[in-house]
């Protein structure tokens, strides 16, 4: 069971590669950019369970046969949280970003295997290695964080059980509303925290449990060895180096 986050507008530098009304359904070699992602979805869960793609309507016609397409609210939060409703409150639902234009099935398997092994917790999140984004697309530019275990660009991929989503968000738009405010920050985190995070001396289980601090919520790092998980499309330069990749290899779906 899987959602894919597919309902935002296409308003911003992507307008320089494509006029698609949304960016869910800008072409990446031949594809909409969020069927792809769906279908990758739907051959890593090897056909478990719904899938809900919450965009356009448009998508229909491009996507797995059991995907239901939900239309999209004004922010990502209420996108999640629309797309949860289709889901026990129990249940461990997959999340996509509906921009990683890369992903495979192989690369959503190796995700859940992770979430699997690791067990115990009620939110999972993919990261990615440095060395193997410049491993696989040498010169691509990504945000990276240094842990004391190395360093690491956030991946496209999480999974949840919707009942955790009140606390998650609650936290979430209170970071977002101090993204600008260092001292807000300071007190939401912890200044300790925060300084060490800056000189890269925070571990991954430091982080968890600071995220379990902040949102009651017991969250789990999965390192993913693959670069695709941590690539998504966001601007001009993204959509070059995917649709240049993906025509290389001859990919195509939908």
């Amino acid at each position: 069971m899987a959602v894919v986050l597919a309902g935002r507008p296409n308003r911003g530098r992507l307008r320089e590669v494509s006029d698609a009304e949304w960016e869910a359904l800008i072409d990446v070699a031949g594809v909409p950019m969020a069927a792809r992602v769906a279908w990758a979805l739907a051959e890593g869960m090897g056909g478990r369970g719904p899938l809900v793609v919450v965009g356009p309507s448009q998508l229909s016609r491009h996507l797995p046969e059991r995907a239901v397409v939900v239309a999209p609210k004004e922010g990502l939060l209420e996108n999640l949280e629309e797309g949860l409703a289709h889901f026990a409150r129990d249940d461990v639902v997959l999340v996509a970003a509906g921009d990683a234009a890369l992903l495979g099935g192989e690369h959503v398997e190796a995700f859940l295997k992770g979430v699997e092994r690791l067990g115990e917790a009620e939110l999972w999140y993919s990261i990615v290695p440095k060395g193997e984004v410049a491993r696989r697309f040498p010169g691509m530019r990504r945000t990276f964080v240094r842990l004391r275990e190395g360093v690491f660009t956030g991946g496209n991929l999480l999974a949840l059980s919707p009942r955790v989503f009140g606390r998650l968000k609650d936290v979430a738009e209170r970071a977002v509303a101090l993204r600008k405010s260092p001292i807000g920050l300071a007190r939401l985190f912890g200044a300790g925290f925060l300084f060490r995070f800056l000189l890269g001396r925070v571990s991954l289980a430091e982080a968890e449990a600071t995220f379990a601090r902040l949102f009651r919520i017991r969250g789990r790092a999965v390192v993913v060895p693959y670069a695709e998980v941590g690539i998504d499309v966001d601007k001009p330069s993204d959509y070059r180096w995917c649709t240049h990749h993906l025509a290389g290899r001859g990919d195509a779906h939908g």
